[in-house]
């Protein structure tokens, strides 16, 4: 017998609404609305440089008083795309990806 073939471990699920895209020399950085209307930060590699460790920071206005807050989001883990969920942070912010082992700036861009 032939069974039916499935994808379910192919990722089929995307955020559909794109609200706006920066792009940086080593990176496509996607600004997106999930579905319950919070913000995904979608970044993508593509340039053929191979950090060990990427480490994602974001860096925010907070509040009426406008002091700066920092946060980190995480490592991308080797990946060539990494979704980050950003909760209630709105624009304007900026985003740094961080080489950790060579600690250099890979990319700094603002939304």
């Amino acid at each position: 017998p032939q069974f039916p073939s499935d994808n379910f471990n192919q990722r089929s699920i995307g955020y559909p609404e794109l609200s706006r895209s920066t792009v940086s020399e080593n990176y496509v950085f996607n600004l997106r609305k999930n579905f319950s209307g919070g913000l995904l930060l979608e970044v993508n590699q593509i340039s053929e440089i191979n950090p060990a460790s990427e480490l994602v920071k974001l860096k925010y206005s907070s509040g009426t008083n406008g002091k700066m807050k920092s946060q980190w989001l995480g490592i991308m883990g080797g990946n060539k795309s990494y979704y980050f969920n950003l909760g209630t942070v709105e624009p304007p912010f900026e985003v740094a990806v961080i080489d950790t082992i060579k600690r250099k700036v890979l990319a700094d861009v603002s939304f």
